[in-house]
């Protein structure tokens, strides 16, 4: 592998892309199974022997690109294409607040459009208002040790892009980046598309102390076949709608203290959290001291987006904070291809700089999102059906497919509950320790959740329907 590796430049997207998809077969997913076939049939082509066929023809890179993306994803976009109607609980958005958040953007709109909203950004990694306004807003609700200035943030059109902007910048192809399995499936866009780096699966330990934790991280380091580079850490977790300790976080950024890695916290769900009495509530990584610690502020970046508290996601509006790595910035801001646009930037700098509108917000949602996991768990508890009670998100991670559920049975479950009118993620794509798990998005409108409950009974056979009287 590292012969390939080594190759000339030339060769080297598709080299790495073909030993990404290889490192993913070994994991013997289904969907990775087919990427593997495709590997095999093509080979790795020699560039400078092949002719082209095609007339106008696309990159080799590109050609992996969505031989990848369609092995991946190609269930989603079947039903993307499909025209019949199915209830979404695939996508992790957030309806709790939708109707109030729409007005406010209808006034912000009808107030903030002026000339200069028209006119490109001013500043180099986003509209320095939107920072001041972002910035406030960190401020007042992550309640940071040291406090967010403008001049510590870059923006970009979500997470996503933020995440890969980042890796885009602290690894080169090839290099490793350290996550706890199971993670949300989008998170691999950011890894394989253009930045080409190779994630590294961390098992959950068997027992829940920090040093456990920090043992299947060290365990995973110590196998890798390639430089690592990050550790990318999801607090609240997705999928399974978890937070994490302060010993636990104060654990890992000592790790990698000790390793030389980036620490990148995504805290997209931070102010989505419902339930603080039996976890402590959420900790953000900006709340801990690192220099107390005798961590590197240097190697600690945070990433938040408002798609999900805020029930914004299709706005496409994220943040990098990182408090003292200048040349980091610099280089995120210059090389960031998903800037937010003057529109946007306005109507949400408008929204974030309302105190009395945000905690509002902030606090109905927790409610909303506090009574809709409890329908769903007494739902699930009522068909006897396995699960993590979730405390923040907007979904839940049950065992559907039961504990003798295979991997293949798995896939077919999903596509039963697809025949049934209801649309959800599996565990495979999340990479899944055990076959039969599904994400379920709860932050829904009550009757088409209501709706979508009757569509999983009809799926799983179950002729005792729940009822919310049965609460």
């Amino acid at each position: 592998m590292l012969r390939l590796v080594s190759l000339s430049i030339v060769v080297c997207g598709t080299v790495l892309a073909a030993v990404s998809l290889q490192a993913r077969l070994n994991n013997k997913r289904p969907y990775e199974q087919a990427i593997g076939s495709i590997a095999d049939e093509r080979g790795i082509p020699d560039r400078k022997k092949e002719a082209k066929t095609e007339p106008a023809d696309t990159s080799d890179r590109s050609k992996e690109n969505v031989a990848w993306f369609l092995a991946k994803h190609g269930r989603q976009l079947k039903r993307i294409a499909g025209t019949k109607p199915r209830i979404d609980l695939m996508t992790a958005e957030n309806w709790i607040m939708r109707d109030r958040i729409v007005a406010i953007y209808k006034k912000n709109l009808e107030d903030c459009v002026e000339p200069k909203t028209l006119s490109y950004m001013p500043g180099l990694g986003g509209d320095p208002e939107l920072f001041e306004a972002a910035a406030s807003f960190i401020n007042r609700f992550f309640k940071p040790c040291k406090p967010v200035t403008a001049k510590q943030m870059v923006a970009g059109a979500g997470c996503n892009a933020i995440i890969e902007n980042l890796l885009y910048d602290i690894c080169d192809r090839g290099d490793g980046l350290l996550i706890e399995v199971p993670y949300w499936a989008g998170f691999e866009t950011c890894f394989v598309l253009r930045t080409q780096v190779q994630q590294v699966h961390v098992y959950p330990p068997s027992s829940s102390s920090p040093e456990a934790l920090v043992g299947e991280y060290q365990k995973a380091l110590a196998q890798a076949n390639r430089p690592i580079k990050a550790l990318l850490f999801c607090n609240p977790h997705n999928p399974k709608g978890t937070v994490y300790p302060q010993s636990h976080i104060e654990a890992l950024l000592r790790f990698c203290e000790q390793n030389d890695l980036h620490f990148i916290s995504d805290e997209i769900y931070g102010l989505s959290v419902f339930n603080t009495k039996d976890t402590g509530g959420f900790v953000s990584v900006l709340q801990i001291d690192l220099e107390a610690l005798g961590v590197n502020p240097n190697r600690v970046h945070m990433v938040y987006s408002i798609s999900k508290d805020l029930g914004s996601s299709g706005l496409r509006t994220g943040f990098l904070v990182t408090q003292t790595h200048d040349k980091l910035r610099l280089s995120a801001a210059i090389a960031n291809h998903s800037h937010v646009s003057t529109l946007n930037s306005a109507a949400i700098t408008r929204l974030l700089r309302d105190d009395a509108a945000m905690d509002s917000l902030i606090a109905d949602t927790r409610t909303g999102l506090a009574e809709a996991a409890r329908t769903m768990a007494n739902f699930l508890s009522f068909h006897k059906q396995e699960f993590l009670p979730p405390v923040a998100g907007v979904f839940v991670w049950a065992r559907l497919g039961g504990s003798q559920c295979t991997w293949a049975q798995e896939s077919q479950l999903q596509d039963r509950l697809e025949e049934c009118g209801v649309s959800m993620s599996a565990g495979s794509g999340y990479y899944a320790v055990e076959p039969g798990w599904f994400r379920l998005n709860f932050a829904l409108e009550k009757d088409t959740m209501l709706q979508a409950m009757r569509n999983i009974e009809d799926a799983l056979g179950l002729t005792q329907r729940w009822s919310p009287k049965a609460e």
